[in-house]
């Protein structure tokens, strides 16, 4: 299971950050900034986390604000 989740903005940038607030409210997880978005932390019980769930309440139309990354997508290791 993943230990990491990564939200990248896409579209408009205000709307991405007041998801990347929201979500992190919500769960209680701490959002750190990466290049293009946020990377939140997940571990022992956060894998528990319904992420679609959260992101679906938060704002319905969060696939256009928001999109769910991949840790180190261009292939580097850190």
């Amino acid at each position: 299971m993943a230990e990491e989740l990564i939200l990248l903005s896409r579209g408009d940038a205000d709307s991405a950050q007041r998801i990347f607030v929201a979500f992190a409210e919500r769960t209680g997880l701490a959002a750190e900034p990466v290049t293009g978005g946020v990377s939140y932390r997940l571990e022992g019980p956060d894998h528990r986390i319904k992420i679609v769930e959260v992101l679906t309440d938060i704002d319905p139309d969060w696939p256009r604000h928001v999109a769910l990354g991949q840790p180190y997508a261009d292939g580097t290791d850190a």
